[in-house]
């Protein structure tokens, strides 16, 4: 036991390690700030401000000293009375709160000596009676040694004023109204306002905004899918009446039909964004904001981000599904400053925890979310549309995850774990679409979603396992399967992408991520990167996305088909119920099709009426299934191999495994470089090759294809079910990075067509 000052740590040992305890002694806490301590900047807000109503504390701040601290003691204002519980954001470890005499709130957490931002959230009762804290709570850090240091004065108060919300306006395209009335602390000026409304936009919309506040000297507005945000900076402090309105009118194109069909959340419980900064004459304060998105980019963005503590735990393997939670994102991408809609079915209460796969020292995921206790909701059975046997869930959103900060752009996993520690998992990816980095890494969520059958039918088979009643379309509204062998999204589609995942990572290349839907409806955003990676198998594509890749190719993209049987199947999207593109038709049989039109009917696009063979693009095309069989280096010379010590006739035992490719005779395919030549024998018995190539196209761009699914596995460190050496890993690791680092400088040499 060590005594310091008014307050006791008492460290108790034990074989899980130490733990602090801390026992207030005095609870006046006299001054005893020392000299040249310098502690973390503070501000605070006070949310959801009802009489009679939980009320929310929320304490920021940032630690940028060398100075480390254990906590905090919160002591409020005189006549203020407090009963609150604890969430903090994950850069504070082991966060725990207790209640003192006089109101004064303990808060025992770890923080590194270093953090560049960190939050509070204390919810519950602030004043049952009244509104909220008229002044700000004085604070005292704790050092993990020597005595409590006071915080100085909190500052800029931010207030979440309460909100009243009328609607007006209903005709489609004309534009509905959304009137805010603010009820502010009327005593206290302010001169910025910031409001961050959700929303879930089904269709491209138009916004204005306008005020009742007078002139303003700088207003925002920032629209994304799921927010739009508002910041208004008035000239001078004013003291806003509680008549004071916000006007925003939004403006659909086709939809809704009327205002019930607005897909806006209205109610006051869901506006939690909005604060209004206090200021005095005409300087704007400089409210403690969180960090802006896009803040965490630098030259070795992802060294930093693996630089942070990972967790060991296997988020791809369910644990109990039958009795697990089941749910599914409202989108299969999101960004910082979304809102992500969680649709989850559940018997008992549950848990959401998001980890971000990585390398994090070989630990391979971090642990960036987790939800409280969310309370168990039943929801429907599954529809069944029968003639297409297409399996949708009506499932009514039960929560939201707020993306923020501390959410670097990446795959994730969402674990959905019950109170008996069943668990499934929702894939998401993060993504940032201001990234400019020269490698984008893109996900196959179009074929996770082709083999999942939720509900017994993928787009390969029926309930009886047959492919005759197969569905002829699917859907992302619905959860993936578990424990099927045609199961792709929980576990097996994105597992065999983390092998790449990892490898990048380590190897400290920026890259970003998006989705093969991110390309459907965002090609443009092609031309800030010069390579797009292609992970494993890729086989379903819509017309749209093969015109944009190819015309991405022609001025100047790298691609790199890391897998094989990419480009195989056209498929095409059509809108769900609130007008995103969630549902995916895939007939296989231009005569099923009821469009025929070469560009959309969906069969493969080597097929007539198409004719559109994927060699065209990738290099090769899609050949064998079942293989298992040693790549055979024909080229060594070439540049992807330097380093790697292989020569003529060197084997790289199983590399060539499951479905390959191999050059085949096409018309107006590219004149090819021959890197690798395996002979093999497919499942079905017949002999052929799997070809591993490369050509180029603009001087310092080309097209890698690696020919086979053994790929990604021969990536990873970790057990996979293919037995490669480590000196077969390496070798293939040199391969990949080389030709990432010729595709991000822009020097990939030119290929040499191979006779």
């Amino acid at each position: 036991m060590r005594r310091t000052g008014w307050i006791v740590r008492v460290s108790v040992a034990s074989a899980l390690g130490t733990s602090a305890l801390f026992f207030a002694v005095d609870p006046t806490l006299a001054p005893m700030a020392r000299a040249g301590v310098q502690v973390p900047t503070l501000a605070w807000t006070l949310s959801n401000l009802h009489p009679g109503q939980a009320s929310q504390l929320t304490i920021e701040f940032r630690n940028q000293v060398a100075q480390p601290w254990s906590g905090l003691i919160i002591i409020p204002p005189t006549g203020s009375r407090s009963r609150l519980s604890l969430a903090a954001s994950p850069g504070l470890g082991s966060a725990r709160s207790a209640l003192l005499s006089g109101g004064r709130l303990l808060v025992s957490f770890s923080v590194p000596k270093r953090i560049p931002y960190a939050q509070l959230r204390l919810s519950g009762w602030v004043n049952p009676n009244q509104v909220g804290w008229t002044a700000p709570p004085k604070v005292w850090f704790l050092p993990v040694h020597g005595r409590p240091v006071a915080a100085p004065p909190l500052g800029p108060r931010l207030l979440s004023a309460g909100l009243a919300t009328s609607l007006s306006g209903s005709a489609a395209g004309k534009g509905v109204q959304l009137n805010w009335r603010l009820v502010p602390d009327t005593a206290v000026p302010f001169s910025r306002l910031d409001l961050a409304l959700p929303v879930e936009l089904g269709s491209p919309i138009s916004a204005s905004v306008a005020t009742s506040m007078g002139r303003w000297r700088q207003s925002r507005l920032v629209i994304s899918r799921t927010s739009i945000g508002v910041t208004v900076i008035l000239p001078k402090a004013v003291k806003l009446s509680r008549g004071a309105k916000l006007d925003i009118t939004l403006v659909w194109p086709a939809r809704p039909t009327s205002i019930s069909d607005l897909p806006l959340p209205v109610s006051l419980s869901t506006l939690r964004g909005l604060s209004l900064a206090v200021g005095a004459g005409a300087r704007t304060p400089a409210v403690l904001a969180p960090p802006a998105c896009g803040a965490y980019r630098s030259a070795n963005y992802i060294a930093v981000e693996n630089s942070l503590p990972g967790v060991r735990v296997n988020p791809f393997e369910s644990v109990a599904p039958w009795r697990a939670p089941t749910g599914w994102a409202g989108v299969t991408s999101a960004q910082c400053g979304d809102r992500v809609a969680m649709h989850v079915s559940s018997a008992r209460s549950y848990q959401i925890i998001a980890y971000r796969l990585g390398w994090y020292s070989g630990t391979g995921t971090r642990l960036v979310y987790r939800s409280g206790p969310l309370p168990p909701v039943v929801q429907p059975a599954p529809h069944l549309v029968t003639g297409l046997n297409l399996v949708s869930t009506d499932w009514a959103v039960t929560s939201y995850l707020s993306i923020g900060t501390a959410w670097t752009p990446g795959d994730y996993l969402l674990e959905l774990v019950n109170n008996l520690g069943a668990t499934t998992t929702v894939p998401l990816v993060i993504r940032d679409d201001a990234n400019h980095t020269a490698i984008l890494v893109q996900e196959s969520v179009l074929t996770w979603q082709a083999y999942n059958n939720f509900g017994g039918y993928s787009l390969y088979h029926g309930p009886d396992r047959q492919t005759g009643d197969r569905a002829r379309a699917v859907t992302f509204d619905r959860p993936y399967a578990v424990g099927s062998v045609d199961s792709s999204g929980d576990s097996s589609s994105m597992v065999g992408d983390a092998a790449f995942v990892r490898f990048v990572e380590r190897s400290g290349l920026n890259v970003t991520y998006w989705t093969d839907l991110d390309l459907q409806q965002q090609p443009e955003l092609l031309s800030q990167h010069r390579a797009l990676v292609l992970l494993g198998h890729s086989e379903y594509w819509t017309q749209e996305m093969r015109a944009a890749v190819t015309a991405a190719r022609d001025s100047g993209l790298s691609l790199a088909f890391l897998g094989a049987n990419n480009i195989y199947w056209r498929a095409r999207l059509v809108p769900n119920a609130t007008g995103q593109l969630r549902t995916m038709v895939v007939y296989r049989n231009a005569n099923e099709d009821p469009i025929r039109s070469a560009n959309y009917v969906t069969v493969r696009f080597r097929d007539p009426p198409s004719n559109q063979p994927e060699q065209t693009l990738v290099g090769v095309q899609y050949d064998c299934l079942g293989a298992d069989a040693p790549l055979l280096v024909t080229d060594p010379t070439a540049w992807v191999y330097a380093g790697t010590g292989l020569t003529a006739g060197s084997e790289l035992a199983h590399l060539v495994y499951g479905e390959t490719d191999r050059v085949q005779s096409v018309l107006g395919a590219p004149s090819v470089q021959v890197l690798a030549q395996s002979p093999l024998t497919c499942g079905f018995g017949g002999s052929s090759s799997s070809d591993m190539t490369y050509y180029s196209t603009t001087p310092g761009s080309g097209v890698f294809a690696a020919g086979t699914l053994g790929w990604l596995p021969a990536l990873d460190g970790q057990e996979t079910a293919i037995p490669f050496t480590p000196s077969e890993r390496i070798a293939v690791a040199q391969i990949t990075l080389n030709v990432l680092t010729a595709f991000a400088a822009g020097n990939a040499p030119a290929s040499v067509a191979s006779g």
